[in-house]
């Protein structure tokens, strides 16, 4: 028998941080701005409507005009050359990289979700995902990324799914595996107050239905090129 040697040669890097209970005050102003920002909606200024049904809503950009959306921005960038130099930036071109069109949604009503979609390309690199609000948690702090980071099986209300890039391709593979992690698997993400999420454009996602009347809050952003 000879040795096999198994290496994963395309692999897609994502990256999450826990921002925890320091950042509880910030969440409650980024709510408060978001909803303050949707109470003041103005049809004719609202381009940003393309991924949500009507049980949703979606800012525009809101870095320049609230103070909570430039401090979230702020902390967002400090975790970008960390995780572009990780998945094999340059260092010199990560620290160059910037937060930046950081915008509001928000899912109003059961049956709200976001339909499948890429955030482009030009010159944003990478996009994410970071949530102000979630369900009643105990201790932020107390964070165990296997209960929030889960497979796509996984049914929730208002969970956000990232697919694999190559999924459609990988899905003409048909046969009994025993986990579909290298054919065309999608990972699902339970969202969670303080949970920042971030991937490159190119990864589609989604949110699936809400169930209940519960609001569901989270901020987008792209990462743009210098």
């Amino acid at each position: 028998m000879v040795d096999l040697n198994f290496r994963e040669l395309f692999p897609s890097p994502f990256a999450f941080a826990n921002f925890g209970e320091s950042a509880k005050g910030l969440n409650k102003k980024l709510v408060d701005d978001i909803n303050n920002e949707m109470a003041n909606y103005q049809p004719q200024t609202q381009t940003r409507t393309f991924a949500i049904n009507e049980c949703g809503w979606q800012s525009g950009h809101l870095e320049t005009k609230y103070e909570s959306f430039k401090e979230i921005g702020a902390a967002i960038q400090q975790c970008v050359p960390p995780m572009l130099t990780h998945s094999g930036a340059e260092e010199d071109y990560a620290a160059k990289l910037k937060v930046s069109g950081i915008w509001g949604n928000v899912i109003f009503a059961a049956g709200g979700f976001s339909q499948p979609h890429v955030h482009g390309a030009g010159d944003s690199l990478w996009t994410g995902v970071y949530y102000p609000a979630g369900p009643e948690t105990e201790d932020l702090d107390d964070f165990d990324s296997s209960k929030h980071i889960v497979g796509e099986t996984t049914k929730g209300s208002g969970n956000l799914v990232l697919k694999d890039p190559s999924f459609i391709q990988k899905r003409l593979i048909r046969f009994p595996w025993r986990t579909k992690k290298y054919y065309g698997a999608s990972v699902s993400v339970i969202p969670r107050e303080s949970l920042l999420v971030m991937f490159p454009v190119w990864i589609e996602h989604y949110v699936q239905p809400v169930t209940d009347n519960t609001k569901r809050y989270s901020i987008s952003f792209s990462i743009l090129k210098p």
